[in-house]
């Protein structure tokens, strides 16, 4: 779903000035171009909707340094990338050995 991003800063700035229900708003629009993004780079889609969930916490809590003026959808999912990148740091596979040692 394509969104009118000029549409978006009267609702991003009702959010940035604590209104809950605005903020509501911009989950709605962009929780699943947020979670399609994730789910098609990771293998479990649980983990997809976790990480996808975590973006929008990153987001609520960053909201008020942003420029409402911007589109939305890019800055998520560059959020949602860090948080990729994070994910993969922690839970990587670690070798064991070589396969002499196997």
């Amino acid at each position: 779903m394509q969104t009118d991003e000029t549409d978006e800063t009267p609702i991003i700035r009702a959010a940035q000035r604590g209104d809950i229900a605005a903020f509501t708003q911009l989950v709605e629009r962009h929780h699943r171009s947020v979670r399609g993004c994730l789910a098609v780079r990771m293998n479990s889609a649980h983990d997809a909707e976790d990480l996808a969930q975590e973006v929008l916490l990153v987001a609520f809590k960053k909201l008020p340094g942003i420029d409402a003026t911007l589109p939305l959808g890019p800055w998520l999912r560059g959020i949602a990338m860090h948080l990729l990148a994070n994910y993969r740091r922690k839970f990587r596979a670690i070798p064991i050995g070589l396969n002499d040692d196997l």
